[in-house]
């Protein structure tokens, strides 16, 4: 990694809507790997600390608690200090919380790892001056190991791409731009193939 990008990626700070597996699996994997610390972080969640969850809220604390990860429940001020902000929500909640975020969403680079919602559908929800880029991660990323792909808006800059690959390589061995028309086999093929390897040994040794 090149002396310019570690220095861009250290004068940025991060914001993570939603706090779940994935979100947790991108801020411990960037970290980890020491391309950012956890002072650039912010999470949210509407639940805060609260997380009703005991499967999503331990190893969250424990990410806050290693890192110094900063976690707070309201969308709006991880928005407005943010200038990259990861939307890590459900499909079904990212376009309104996006529309309610309006406002604070000029000029930001706004990543969406939501399935099925398009680069198009999100800039209607977001202003004009908000550069997208849409990620499509696998699974394995929980563990470390995983692939990726990705597609962008036109506004979207050279040093936005070079800044996300390099957070993103980082943690997906395989992280390849593709067009989005692409992304439902590309998704169909990563998703499911660490299934089927996982499986092969079952296969080849008679199902029991």
């Amino acid at each position: 990694m090149s002396a310019d990008i570690k220095t861009v990626l250290a004068s940025k700070h991060y914001g993570f809507m939603g706090s779940g597996n994935m979100s947790q699996a991108l801020v411990k994997g960037f970290l980890a790997s020491n391309v950012i610390t956890g002072s650039q972080v912010t999470m949210t969640d509407r639940y805060g600390l609260s997380f009703p969850d005991a499967e999503f809220l331990i190893p969250l604390k424990a990410l806050c608690s290693k890192y110094g990860v900063e976690y707070i429940q309201t969308n709006e001020p991880m928005v407005e200090k943010s200038d990259v902000v990861f939307a890590c929500v459900k499909p079904h909640i990212l376009l309104p919380a996006l529309k309610s975020l309006s406002d604070r969403l000029n000029d930001k680079l706004l990543v969406s790892i939501a399935a099925g919602i398009t680069l198009d559908q999100i800039q209607q929800a977001v202003p004009k001056s908000t550069r997208i880029i849409r990620i499509m991660p696998n699974t394995p990323c929980l563990v470390g190991v995983g692939t990726a792909v990705y597609a962008h808006t036109s506004s979207v800059t050279e040093e936005d791409i070079n800044l996300i690959s390099a957070l993103c390589s980082s943690i997906f061995p395989v992280f390849e731009a593709i067009p989005e028309s692409l992304f439902n086999a590309a998704v169909g093929v990563s998703g499911s193939s660490p299934a089927y390897n996982k499986a092969l040994p079952t296969i080849k040794n008679g199902y029991k």
